[in-house]
């Protein structure tokens, strides 16, 4: 029996982010310019 879990690495969105916004070219990652509107 395995006591130790282990978790898939995670994605820093935010280093993406700034990676595509500096014109690197990332494989399969494609920004989105969204509008949104929250009304509360």
């Amino acid at each position: 029996m395995d006591m130790v879990t282990r978790d898939d690495p995670k994605l820093d969105k935010r280093a993406v982010s700034l990676l595509v916004k500096s014109g690197e070219a990332v494989p399969g990652v494609a920004l989105e310019k969204r509008i949104s509107l929250q009304v509360r």
